[in-house]
C-alpha cells in the first residue's frame, strides 16, 4: 500500500508533509469505516457446548496407536464406556 502511495506522491509531485497527510487521512477515513461496519454487523454470543455433548453418542479412539492396539489384542471400542479410548 506504501509503494502505491508513493507512486501517487512521484506522479503528481507531493511532498514528504503532503504524504503524511495523505497517509492520516487514509487511516482517520479506515478507522470510521470500520466503527461503521461493526455497527452495523449484528455480533451475536456462540454459546460453547459441552465436550460430551459434541461428541454425543460417537465413540472413537483418541489416538491411532489406541486402535492398533485394540486391534491387535481383539477388544473392541463397544466395550468401553467412555467416549474417546
Amino acid at each position: 500500500m506504501m509503494s502505491r502511495m508513493n507512486e501517487f506522491a512521484l506522479k503528481y509531485s507531493i511532498g514528504e508533509e503532503g504524504k503524511e497527510e495523505m497517509l492520516k487521512i487514509l487511516n482517520e477515513s479506515l478507522g470510521l469505516i470500520s466503527t461503521e461496519i461493526l455497527k452495523s454487523v449484528k455480533v451475536t454470543k456462540i454459546e460453547k457446548k459441552e465436550k460430551n455433548e459434541k461428541l454425543e453418542g460417537i465413540k472413537r479412539y483418541k489416538s491411532r496407536k489406541a486402535e492398533e492396539y485394540a486391534e491387535e489384542h481383539g477388544i473392541e471400542i463397544s466395550e468401553f464406556e467412555m467416549l474417546e479410548i
